[in-house]
């Protein structure tokens, strides 16, 4: 990739990432930029598949749930909508996050190398973003 298609790639992510921010109330904008924090370290460190498995396995309700599910969200979006990541592999009558796991799951090293990269770069700008809408 060079070097400007890299930073129109951060500005699409940007745009992305600020269109789905633009309306969380303080209080749940607080709550995501504590959890966005560890996201970046988490997909390092465990992968993007079971980041996205225990996203998707996060209790029904309360505080956790709620920003689990917009990070659960955000990730499948992006990678499985905005990016060509997953353009090989079949669509599957499943939605979001489990239609994202599934992906993980069946896709190729380089797919998957490609996947977590582009999650972590969008992790760690949705990162930088909180902090600044909600300092």
């Amino acid at each position: 990739m060079k070097d400007g298609e890299a930073r129109d790639r951060e500005r699409q992510r940007m745009h992305f990432l600020y269109k789905r921010f633009q309306d969380i109330g303080p209080q749940t904008g607080e709550n995501l930029k504590v959890r966005l924090k560890g996201m970046p370290v988490a997909l390092r460190s465990s992968g993007l598949a079971v980041v996205a498995a225990r996203l998707a396995a996060s209790p029904d309700s309360g505080r956790d749930r709620t920003v689990d599910a917009m990070i659960a969200d955000l990730l499948a979006e992006w990678l499985l909508e905005n990016t060509m990541v997953f353009a090989g592999q079949e669509k599957q009558g499943t939605t979001g996050i489990r239609a994202l796991l599934h992906h993980c799951v069946e896709a190729g090293r380089l797919e998957y190398e490609a996947a977590q990269q582009e999650a972590s770069r969008l992790m760690e700008q949705a990162k930088l973003l909180a902090a600044a809408l909600w300092p």
